[in-house]
């Protein structure tokens, strides 16, 4: 107990360190718990929503009809059950009264639908109210965009309908980007629109409600199902499998979030390290006292590790308390992107990780200096040497007792990203940086010789103490190349895609063009001047083998569970999806071939009639990558019933930005010239009238085809990135604040050991704003380099994923870097001072003390 008493004194006798300390790692773990407890909230609320975001318990669906017996495996199975159709498909509709017109998802549904959750209507009139009738209930948006009201009547394919209800919440409407509004009809009322047609773009679902089954005998089921099911294109799902894929963005989103947050933990990390060795070097007296008084080395220091243990769960604790400020603001932040409200929570297993990442974390930080405790010797009293300094010697000691830290910050990237791959190129690129700025900063500060006698002194302490210089100019230039990098791609992306006046973007994309009605649709587009670009046919077909043996659709780990890493999940969804092949005579702009060799003109023309070779096969490169295809591979496909072989010869590089009609498999022209397709284009339209206009025309002539509105899904898109943005800006914030408290610990170390030196230029008579401005000219320095070398690394590393990773022309965006240097800079003079206000207000008479 008496032990106990010693190091709460111990604690309090230091409340400076002590209160540092906590304030320090608090500030980098409230990140970490608060992304922890935001994820937690979010799966706890979708796993709670599950059944109603899907309206069911278990589902198959397709984009063909479903055959009875692909769901005889659940029907044999389990005997109390309900099942319900569903049809989704894209389509234009026509205001009849004023002629606007609008593409909507039609969803076609039966009378039980949905079995959890519920269509809450405006006026209450019930499925009858459509059943058998010509009527349809509606999205709100639907009204608006047509101008029109509740009993109008609209043109949906070649039939008319009367609106009458509006869907006022959809509790199956699951997360959407909004690309276009619901409007709701009686599966029966969809075949008279004669919208589905051969090779028509359609989701055909069935639903089951299975009462009394729990997750994991449901997920029993969809494994037994999914391995009955011979075809690819079948998806199989639970309900809680549904929602998972649903909040892919969202989740995607906090796992890069974790990652921000990691930094802010990172450089907490290296506050705390400079933090306990200023205190531990202030110590290494009283650890000698103890050794000479029977204790060894090794024990002294376990009883400073204690009280670096407590200290760590206090930060544990305060981190928590703050999380729970945090963690709404980022529910906040996100909340368009979410088609319910999230109560947000911290479970008691988030605080109990970030205690022991903090505790353990503190723990791993402490035990390079046990390389120093354990030399401590008695007559080290007799020494003048009062500091923890490494020699060369204690180097591989060093770096062997720093392995363990690394290894957490590795093991908590991958943790965070929920990916192996992310997360080891995470740490990589982040510890390369942290060098990098280190190391600039190593070359950077040398004694210049200038007229200011305040700046001589500074420059000579940052060449003097480079390692505390390297800290600081670490701690700040990393947050700020976050802060910098977020906005900076941001910017290129939107410049790239947002701009249409300025690129080359679509006014539609069109699809669901069948192939008699493209000459008609040539017309349309003539007619109005429009330019009608990349019309390209699109051949439904699935993989049956690859180099002679049969491809597999399921994946698992090396566990034998289900995929768990980011990449195996979207491996699986690759390899259980359906193929939309296609062929052109030569590459568009947006294409560009990265390997192999360029087709070898029409199949006709290169093999004679009685040859059947294998056609020739251009594939992406990242989808190749993916499902482990390489040039060479022969694979084998079926096309309605028909087996059609091909090789591939190229891997291409594909602009998706460009929002042209771009595959990830093309066949050699000639060679499915005869398969069952239809097409998709892209038209330009120059001027909002002749937009409506030519949108109007082909409504009427071609209702079967939908046109997406490029224009307004951009939109979209680029309010879904500004919030993606915030949240990381946010973050990318408590990583800059993470790196001021290092700047104020060691600002206040700094000016605490040049305390003598304080009293005694005084009694010499020197200045007041002497002594100020060698502190302030020391850190404004290191502030103002480490922006300008973190805005550099963060305008190369935009470069490089503008130009590389999505393929846009890179533009420098100067605002951002211009705010961060004066706010970054006014910031830091402001924590300085604040910092070594206690040390300039030192009377000389102190010094004699």
């Amino acid at each position: 107990m008496s032990l106990f008493k010693y190091i709460f004194r111990e604690l309090l006798n230091n409340k400076r360190f002590s209160l540092l300390f906590v304030l320090n790692l608090s500030m980098g773990l409230t990140g970490f718990i608060a992304l922890d407890g935001f994820k937690a909230s979010l799966d706890e609320t979708i796993a709670q929503r599950s059944k109603t975001l899907l309206g069911a318990d278990f589902g198959v669906s397709a984009r063909r009809p479903i055959l009875d017996s692909e769901t005889d495996a659940v029907t044999k199975k389990v005997k109390n059950h309900e099942q319900s159709k569903m049809i989704e498909v894209f389509s234009m509709v026509k205001a009849i009264n004023n002629d606007r017109s609008r593409l909507v998802q039609i969803r076609a549904i039966e009378g039980n639908y949905p079995f959890y959750g519920e269509l809450e209507l405006k006026k209450d009139s019930g499925f009858v109210s459509m059943k058998g009738e010509s009527n349809v209930w509606v999205h709100p948006e639907v009204l608006g965009q047509l101008n029109s009201k509740i009993g109008d009547q609209v043109t949906i394919g070649v039939k008319n309908f009367r609106i009458v209800d509006v869907v006022e919440s959809d509790t199956a409407s699951g997360f959407t980007t909004s690309v276009a509004p619901r409007v709701y009809m009686s599966l029966g009322s969809l075949n008279e629109t004669k919208l589905i047609q051969a090779g028509s773009l359609a989701w055909h679902t069935k639903l089951f409600k299975i009462p009394g089954l729990s997750d994991e005998e449901l997920e029993e089921l969809r494994e037994e199902v999914f391995s009955e099911v011979e075809s690819a294109e079948l998806q199989v799902f639970t309900h809680k499998k549904a929602s998972e894929q649903l909040a892919g963005l969202v989740s995607r989103l906090n796992d890069f979030l974790g990652l921000t947050s990691l930094v802010a933990l990172f450089l907490a990390a290296i506050g705390t390290f400079f933090l306990i060795r200023s205190y531990f070097s202030l110590k290494v007296d009283q650890v000698a006292i103890l050794v000479s008084l029977g204790l060894s080395s090794t024990q002294a220091f376990m009883f400073y590790l204690s009280q670096i243990f407590i200290l760590a769960l206090l930060s544990s604790i305060t981190a928590g308390l703050l999380s729970l400020l945090v963690v709404p603001v980022l529910g906040d932040l996100l909340k368009n992107l979410l088609p319910f409200s999230v109560n947000f929570f911290i479970k008691p297993e988030t605080f109990i990780l970030g205690a022991l990442v903090g505790t353990l974390g503190s723990v791993f930080i402490c035990l390079p200096l046990i390389v120093k405790f354990r030399k401590t010797k008695p007559q080290r009293l007799l020494s003048l040497q009062s500091d923890l300094s490494f020699s060369r010697s204690d180097l591989f000691k060093l770096i062997l007792f720093t392995l363990p830290s690394f290894g957490l910050f590795l093991f908590l990237s991958v943790f965070l990203a929920n990916s192996y791959k992310v997360g080891a190129l995470f740490t990589l690129l982040f510890l390369g940086s942290g060098l990098l700025l280190a190391a600039i900063s190593w070359l950077l500060f040398r004694e210049y010789k200038t007229k200011s006698l305040s700046l001589n002194w500074s420059l000579k302490d940052l060449s003097r103490n480079k390692t505390t210089t390297a800290v600081c100019f670490v701690s700040i230039g990393i947050g700020v190349l976050l802060l910098n990098l977020i906005p900076q791609v941001q910017k290129t992306i939107e410049k790239e895609i947002i701009s249409p006046d300025q690129s080359k973007l679509p006014t539609y994309f069109m699809f669901d063009i069948q192939e008699e009605q493209v000459d008609p649709l040539k017309n349309i587009i003539e007619k109005e001047n429009a330019t009608l670009k990349n019309i390209s046919p699109t051949v439904r077909a699935k993989l049956l083998k690859v180099n002679g043996e049969g491809f597999s659709k399921s994946i698992t780990n090396k566990s034998g569970k289900s995929a768990l890493t980011r990449e195996e999940e979207r491996e699986s969804r690759f390899r259980n999806r359906g193929f939309n092949l296609s062929y052109r005579e030569q590459l568009d702009e947006s294409e560009k071939i990265v390997e192999g060799r360029p087709f070898s003109g029409r199949y006709e023309e290169a093999y004679d009639s009685e040859t059947f070779a294998p056609a020739e096969i251009s594939m992406e490169e990242k989808f190749a990558e993916r499902l482990g295809f390489k040039i060479g591979d022969l694979l084998e496909f079926e096309i309605d019933g028909v087996p059609v072989a091909g090789k591939i010869i190229n891997l291409r590089s594909v602009k998706w930005s460009s929002f042209q009609p771009n595959f990830f498999v093309q066949f050699q022209p000639g060679s499915l010239d005869l398969a069952p397709k239809n097409f998709v284009a892209t038209v330009k339209v120059s001027g909002f009238d002749q937009k409506l206009k030519l949108q109007n025309e082909i409504v009427e002539a071609l209702p079967n085809v939908s046109m997406v509105d490029v224009t307004r899904v951009v939109r979209r898109l680029n309010a879904i990135m500004k919030q993606m943005s915030w949240a990381l800006q946010f973050m990318s914030l408590l990583c800059v604040l993470a790196g001021f408290v290092v700047i104020y610990s060691i600002a206040n170390h700094q000016a605490s050991l040049k305390k003598w030196d304080v009293g005694l230029l005084k009694a010499l008579g020197a200045p007041f704003d002497l002594i100020r401005n060698q502190f302030l000219w020391q850190f404004s320095l290191i502030s103002l380099g480490a922006c300008v070398v973190g805005i550099l690394i963060s305008v190369f590393a935009s470069f490089i994923i503008s130009v590389y990773l999505f393929e846009s022309s890179w533009r420098l965006y100067f605002v951002t870097p211009l705010v961060t240097i004066f706010g970054t800079v006014l910031l830091t003079v402001l924590v300085t001072m604040l910092a070594i206000r206690k040390t300039l207000n030192t009377k000389t008479v102190e010094t004699l003390c």
